[in-house]
């Protein structure tokens, strides 16, 4: 079981776009105050395009920290674009023999679904070493989940509102809507078999999330879901009047679904929210509004 303790070693480095010096002084700060001792990887300033590094050096940093058996989690210091080039040249059969979490948010959504596709390893997702220091200092809902995850609490969250009632344990996948529909019709997207759906979104019209939705909807084994968690959709807005809400749009969306839902889940591009595990069993309880691991 994951865990992690004073002393331990762990990676950083920068998988999807740039940062600059400076930009994670206080995430590193942060995670040495718990005891951690960060091992800053060879792309975390790096830059490329508009991105941290070519495809294959970043993948060089992320198979070298997979295959260090002294780190013990992995850490991104944002999303942004590009993780969808790392993905090829990831070596999977070295993550499966040396599992450990890659945490992360929004563009990250590629690999951390990936490489639970590819070597069912777990992730995190809701955590960012830029993003969530903006301000100095890290949210506390976010830190008091950071703290329960690395200390290997059982966790019961609760948040938002009931869609679809009902009870169900599955894996959890998903993340960021936009970048999950990146790995649709390639070998990094999970099947939706048996899994919870995790949803959000930045950004954009609220008629390309409609659309979005449809073509996961549209998926052979989307009927194979056993629940879905919408996180909040940040800064989507209603071009046109008829095109709906993002309420109504998800209200539409599951009115005939028999599997538990909820809406409004305290996850996504948002200062406040729960960090979760991509690739890990979970209990999504929709009557309460509560998911366990």
């Amino acid at each position: 079981m994951f865990k992690l303790n004073p002393g331990d070693k762990v990676g950083i480095t920068s998988l999807a776009s740039f940062i600059s010096q400076g930009d994670i002084d206080n995430g590193i700060n942060y995670l040495k105050q718990l005891g951690l001792i960060p091992i800053i990887g060879p792309c975390t300033y790096a830059s490329w395009r508009y991105m941290a590094g070519s495809p294959q050096a970043r993948a060089q940093d992320i198979n070298s920290f997979f295959q260090d058996n002294t780190i013990k989690a992995i850490f991104t210091p944002r999303g942004g674009g590009g993780a969808t080039y790392v993905l090829p040249h990831i070596d999977y059969n070295l993550v499966k023999d040396h599992p450990k979490p890659l945490f992360g948010l929004s563009d990250i959504t590629a690999i951390q679904n990936a490489l639970y596709a590819q070597s069912n390893n777990i992730s995190y997702t809701g955590f960012l070493l830029k993003y969530d220091f903006r301000t100095g200092t890290i949210p506390p809902m976010i830190n008091e989940s950071f703290m329960q995850i690395i200390q290997k609490k059982k966790i019961d969250y609760q948040g938002g509102e009931t869609v679809c009632s009902g009870k169900a344990k599955g894996i959890l996948i998903g993340g960021n809507l936009s970048v999950l529909q990146y790995l649709i019709g390639t070998p990094y997207m999970p099947s939706l078999t048996n899994k919870i759906l995790l949803l959000e979104d930045v950004g954009g019209k609220s008629f390309q999330i409609d659309l979005k939705l449809q073509q996961l909807r549209q998926l052979p084994d989307f009927k194979q879901l056993k629940g879905i968690i919408f996180g909040e959709f940040s800064d989507c807005q209603v071009f046109d009047p008829e095109d709906g809400t993002i309420d109504e749009i998800i209200n539409y969306y599951c009115q005939d679904l028999k599997i538990p839902v909820i809406k409004h889940f305290p996850y996504g591009h948002i200062p406040e929210r729960r960090i979760l595990p991509i690739g890990k069993e979970i209990t999504l309880d929709a009557d309460t509004c509560t998911l366990s691991f």
